[in-house]
């Protein structure tokens, strides 16, 4: 079910050509923002300090350097790995959501990993 060329979106709040936020982003939020790029360079020098100084407690010199790979290289990559054979676009939004927090049940039904199949002779 697509919509036909030239014919208005019925779920459109806005008239063609009127922006859903015509203010923008809020001035406040600019003038923050611009306000903290100010102090980028103390900021970086303050975070290679703490990274560098020996006196400094190992969690702080750790998260300065965090800090710095992250901007200097952007966040690393999640892997996220997912125990699900099938085709993913045949499930539900709440059958995807169970897989995707871990609440999916696993092959024996169960929903509990550490659960086996009824007269395994296995404990549960």
């Amino acid at each position: 079910m697509g919509f036909k060329k030239g014919q208005p979106n019925p779920g459109r709040k806005f008239k063609p050509g009127q922006s859903g936020n015509s203010g923008g982003r809020p001035k406040a939020i600019i003038e923050v923002a611009h306000a903290a790029r100010e102090h980028t360079r103390e900021a970086i020098d303050t975070l290679v300090r703490i990274m560098t100084d020996e006196k400094a407690t190992p969690s702080a010199r750790v998260s300065a350097a965090a800090a710095l790979l992250d901007r200097g290289w952007g966040k690393a990559p999640q892997i996220v790995s997912l125990k699900h054979s099938g085709d993913l676009r045949t499930l539900t939004d709440d059958e995807l959501l169970a897989i995707a927090t871990g609440e999916a049940a696993e092959p024996n039904g169960s929903g509990d990993p550490s659960a086996t199949p009824e007269g395994s002779g296995k404990p549960h």
